[in-house]
């Protein structure tokens, strides 16, 4: 026995109207990430901000917000490396006198090595240069390093003292413990292809067509006593991390 079921016992049926997709903004559909952006946008984009709101600068991005604070600080700040040179200095001094950065700092290592004043080492490190063909190329790259070294020199006689010994300061008044401490930042020894350079190594010498340095441990350490004892700082320790071992922490000390 067979059942019919006529069309109007059926449930209504509910027409679906297919909607093109949602067209995403062109500011949207072409904006990329805060920190993605090229660092000359970035410096003029915070140029433009008025200097009470940069603050909320890091309100941009969650990264941006991530990166700022304290727990990145002490994660990524607490052992720092440096060199004798004014960008390296000017990036300690603005590290420690920084509110949220500046008490995450537990130890400070310099690095030992100097630009070579030595002829005959510049002289050999040229013949076996094969980018430096001919005298007068040679001549130029002799006094490219020269000029270097004299600005280096000139820099640790009239800047150096006054910059390390405030950034001593700004530590102080943190109320950190700080091991202060020595580091071989040239040597491949142990440590494969992995260079811990301190900062501003690259904007020092990257532009020289090679490097040349001479190692001077004691004269490093003798200033970093110095420096402590002018800044009234008692270093919890000295830490020497030498030819590419491992951080050995060996006077009690300054």
């Amino acid at each position: 026995m067979s059942t019919s079921i006529s069309q109007s016992n059926l449930p209504p049926t509910t027409a679906l109207t297919i909607m093109p997709p949602r067209k995403v903004p062109p500011h949207r559909r072409y904006a990329k990430k805060f920190l993605t952006l090229p660092n000359e946008l970035l410096i003029k984009l915070s140029d433009c901000v008025a200097s009470e709101d940069l603050p909320n600068f890091r309100l941009t991005c969650k990264k941006l917000e991530n990166i700022s604070g304290k727990h990145s600080g002490d994660k990524r700040l607490a052992h720092c490396r440096f060199i004798f040179t004014q960008y390296s200095m000017e990036g300690l001094v603005e590290m420690t006198a920084h509110p949220v950065f500046g008490p995450c700092v537990k130890s400070v290592l310099f690095g030992t090595h100097r630009l070579s004043n030595a002829l005959d080492d510049l002289l050999d490190a040229i013949k076996s240069n094969p980018g430096i063909s001919d005298d007068g190329k040679a001549m130029d790259t002799i006094h490219q390093y020269r000029e270097r070294r004299d600005r280096q020199d000139l820099f640790r006689r009239c800047d150096l003292s006054r910059m390390v010994i405030q950034a001593l300061t700004h530590l102080r008044s943190w109320g950190n413990s700080v091991a202060l401490g020595i580091l071989d930042d040239v040597y491949q020894i142990c440590r494969g292809k992995s260079l811990l350079r301190g900062y501003g190594f690259a904007e020092e010498y990257d532009i020289l067509p090679f490097v040349e340095l001479a190692e001077a441990r004691m004269l490093t350490v003798n200033l970093i006593r110095g420096f402590s004892r002018d800044a009234n700082i008692h270093a919890s320790i000295l830490v020497l991390d030498l030819s590419g071992q491992e951080v050995h922490k060996g006077i009690s000390s300054l």
